[in-house]
């Protein structure tokens, strides 16, 4: 409710001095009472018109008593009637009800005849001098009585009040002494007005108050406001003079009740107001609102979006902006490769589309895929370099190439917003041979082709047998199984399988120019040496940032052979959750290994700093990049062995990155990290009990490691089994105990952990299971309260009790593809296990996509099982 006193404009000066009396009470919106004074005196001479006495009876008239002190009369001798009239008052409003209040002072008067005064209201002036007497005195004698002010007898002075309905446009108040002795201090006339009134957004105007009871001032609503049932606003004004808002307007969207003065305003710049009423207008979410007033919603700043399925309450983020310069560096009659300038955005990756573009077609009408024969390399999505060769295209062919940029942010922003650059391409055409017989020209090629393709069986035969001897032997050194060599995916090769490390090197490491890096400032200590923050500058690119670690001066030849594995090691991977190997320098001393800079170090290190600072889904979004990571690590068969948080670096856009070996970390040799077998040390925390107890690594101990990795992500770092010795921790694990979750972890991200702490490995749900779980959990936050087993998609099928491929087929629902595999000359479960899917489609027929990926996933599984079975046999 608003509290306001009168305006000064509410008291009128008429011929008197005139006041503002403000009687505040608290009632409704508007709670402020006002009084227009008609007359208010101090002294006799300032209400003083006349006194009048019958010309019939000498009395004593009414007459000023002293300065500052009233018009007293004192005939108590006799009874004559003596009236003092009192000043005209002009009254320029139609007044419904007039208050008078009269403060009067009597002295003891044991001779007075009668104490009383009468009062009368007169309404028109008294003819004036001695001729007119007798007819003004006929004119009071008919007056209507208004009241008597009674004597009270104690010698103090009394307030008499009463108030009368005015019938002229003029007054004048007659007071009638008849033998009294009688002393008026002070005289007051005025009436109620309900004074203008905008509070809650409803301009009432000033109105009179009525005699009694209340009057209804209908209104119409005022500009930017409205009533929130449609009706007509209204107020009651009472007969004291107090508003009562009875059908109030209430500001609009966009717009904010501002002062009682100005009413509803525009919200101001970069501020909005969604709802109705008169509440204030709140901030923009970052980097929405555009340079306007009035915002009932902000709208995200250009180049900004908002995440799919996110409302204009929530904050807008930036997308990179597009490569430019795009071009071709080579083409053939199947291939092109392009090259392109990367914009000014930091942590910024390609995606690559292709599009082929109908003969003759427009600009706007090259829409159909490239398809899944047509190879991009490195990759399609996810690139970290600016250039890119496709395979496989068509010769003489127009096709239309979208690259576009990316940040950890544009997954969840509609691709339509993200932004790109195109570049239409036409593949060479084939060269025709002039002067040559059309049988040559046929039976030539035809002749190359066959002799070339017998030349590729047989050097891809020999490198497979070499490749798959050498898999073979780094996995055994390495403590795991054999697996499987699926064809089209790329392997881990043990670079200790090769006789010389420096060859093993350059097969997988970039050698860099010493002189384009330099060194800045160490950052950490490594096995080998210290670790260095740096800066790179390759010609033709921008520079950037790097980590490097150094080989230690005189460090022995096995630190060399070690240091170099390393390096070969991390050149193997390339993926955007894994650490990325930049080069090596082995031309000169020191030898360096370079790899990208992240900025926030390693992740036991980042959540110790975020403790309680860090959300669920950003604590999510963590371990779904470690998760994504470990999924392509296990694609590639290799076993990490010692996934932890300390292993795991965070660079600026808060991307994890698994690292093999740390670079900013000094490698803990303590009793209570690691646990010494003979074979080696193992971080007994973080490792599966069947790794522990049987050296026996794989990708479903890792999975266990990465069950501990989340525990720490969700308890920021806590040290996993806390002060426990390494020797209870193996004893409780092994009877059964398991983590408890952490502060504020939701149940099913426990359940999780649990699940990949199982005993039995084989059921221990994939590191691609554990990646679509988490993306559904950031993607859907009300999931993290469901049931887990709501969450996971599959349950994994004991392959052993399976008799025949029709009965595995059926238990995954797929049994209408029974005859498929029968007529493709499939029999046991062991030949389905080695099938790719495109062998799916081509050999056994599953055309539907939906239905061949299905199968597929299964078939993986399978394969994964029976691995599992086979290393537990030759544990065994």
């Amino acid at each position: 409710s608003h509290q306001t006193g009168c305006e000064m404009s509410c008291v009128r000066e008429m011929s008197f001095i005139f006041s503002l009396y403000i009687i505040l009470s608290a009632f409704h919106i508007h709670n402020s009472v006002c009084k227009e004074v008609i007359l208010k005196t101090g002294t006799c001479s300032e209400y003083f018109e006349r006194s009048v006495e019958d010309p019939d009876f000498r009395t004593t008239g009414w007459s000023p008593k002293a300065a500052n002190d009233g018009c007293s009369i004192c005939n108590s001798q006799d009874t004559a009637e003596s009236w003092l009239v009192t000043k005209f008052q002009q009254v320029k409003e139609f007044i419904k009800s007039v208050h008078v209040n009269v403060k009067v002072y009597r002295p003891e008067c044991g001779l007075c005849k009668n104490q009383d005064v009468k009062v009368y209201i007169l309404g028109k002036a008294l003819p004036i001098g001695q001729k007119g007497l007798k007819e003004a005195v006929g004119i009071l004698k008919n007056l209507t009585l208004v009241t008597t002010l009674k004597n009270q007898k104690d010698l103090t002075d009394k307030f008499h009040q009463f108030h009368f309905e005015p019938n002229a446009p003029q007054l004048s108040i007659a007071f009638l002494s008849a033998g009294s002795c009688t002393l008026i201090k002070d005289i007051t006339l005025s009436y109620f007005v309900c004074d203008k009134n905008t509070s809650a957004g409803v301009n009432l105007p000033r109105t009179v108050a009525p005699d009694s009871g209340s009057q209804r001032v209908n209104v119409s609503c005022p500009e930017n406001t409205l009533n929130p049932g449609n009706e007509e606003a209204y107020g009651l004004c009472s007969s004291k003079g107090i508003w009562k808002i009875i059908s109030p307007c209430i500001c609009k969207k966009g717009y904010t009740l501002n002062t009682i003065e100005e009413g509803c305003i525009e919200c101001a710049v970069n501020t909005y107001k969604d709802t109705l009423g008169n509440g204030k207008c709140t901030n923009c979410p970052r980097n929405s609102g555009r340079n306007l007033k009035g915002q009932s919603q902000c709208m995200c700043q250009d180049d900004f979006y908002r995440f799919q399925g996110e409302n204009y309450t929530k904050p807008c983020y930036g997308v990179p902006s597009p490569v430019g310069d795009v071009k071709y560096i080579d083409k053939t009659e199947t291939s092109i490769t392009l090259l392109w300038t990367p914009p000014p955005d930091q942590g910024v990756l390609y995606d690559i589309e292709c599009n082929k573009c109908p003969s003759g077609s427009d600009s706007g009408s090259c829409v159909v895929p490239c398809g899944r024969s047509v190879m991009f390399i490195p990759s399609q999505n996810n690139l970290t370099y600016t250039n890119v060769t496709i395979q496989g295209l068509d010769q003489d062919t127009e096709y239309q190439f979208v690259i576009y940029s990316k940040n950890m942010n544009s997954a969840r922003i509609s691709r339509t917003n993200w932004k790109s650059a195109v570049k239409k391409i036409k593949t060479e055409g084939m060269s025709k041979s002039d002067g040559l017989p059309a049988a040559v020209i046929i039976v030539v090629p035809v002749v190359v082709i066959i002799l070339m393709i017998v030349i590729i069986i047989l050097v891809v035969c020999l490198l497979k047998r070499r490749k798959i001897r050498r898999f073979r032997a780094s996995q055994r050194s390495r403590g795991g199984g054999d697996f499987p060599l699926i064809p089209g995916e790329k392997n881990y090769i043990d670079p200790t399988t090769y006789d010389n490390p420096e060859r093993a090197v350059s097969e997988f490491a970039k050698e860099l120019d010493r002189n384009l890096i330099k060194l800045e400032a160490i950052i950490g200590g490594g096995e080998f040496g210290d670790v260095y923050k740096g800066d790179m500058k390759l010609p033709g690119q921008p520079s950037m940032k790097v980590a490097i670690k150094t080989l230690k001066a005189g460090a022995t030849r096995k630190n060399r052979t070690d240091f170099l594995i390393e390096a070969s090691v991390m050149g193997q991977f390339k993926h955007i959750n894994v650490i990325t190997l930049e080069g090596v320098v082995t031309k000169t001393t020191p030898l360096l290994i370079v790899t990208e800079f992240m900025e926030n170090g390693s992740l036991d290190k980042y959540l110790k700093e975020n403790d309680g600072v860090l959300k669920a889904p950003q604590l999510l979004g963590l371990a779904q990049g470690v998760a994504s990571g470990m999924e392509y690590l296990a694609g590639m068969h290799f076993v990490h062995r010692d996934l932890a948080a300390r292993n795991v670096l965070v660079n600026a856009n808060l991307a994890c990155k698994v690292a093999d070996f740390g670079l900013s970390r000094d490698i803990g040799n303590t009793a209570e990290s690691e646990y010494e077998t003979q074979g080696g040390k193992i971080p007994v925390r973080w490792t599966a009990p069947e790794a522990i107890t049987y050296r026996k690594f794989s990708t479903a101990s890792d999975i266990w490691s990465y069950g501990i990795l989340l525990w720490e992500i969700m308890s920021f770092a806590e040290r996993p089994y806390w002060n426990w010795g390494n020797e209870e921790v193996m004893k409780r694990v092994a009877e059964g105990y398991r983590l408890p979750p952490p502060m504020n972890c939701p149940k099913t991200v426990h359940q999780l952990m649990k699940e990949c702490w199982l005993t039995d490995r084989t059921k221990r749900p994939a590191f691609k299971e554990i990646v679509r779980i988490i993306e559904e959990w950031i993607k859907y936050p009300e999931k993290l309260n469901e049931d887990y087993i709501k969450v996971r998609r599959t349950e994994p099928l004991d392959y052993a009790a399976f008799t025949s491929i029709k009965d595995w087929l059926e238990a995954i629902k797929m049994g209408m593809y029974a005859s498929n595999f029968s007529k493709a000359g499939y029999e046991e479960l062991s030949d389905v296990a080695q099938l790719t899917e495109d062998e799916l489609l081509e050999k056994v027929g599953v055309r539907l996509v939906g239905h061949r990926h299905k199968i597929y996933q299964r078939i993986k599984e399978m394969s994964e099982d029976m691995n599992l079975k086979r290393e537990q046999s030759v544990r065994i």
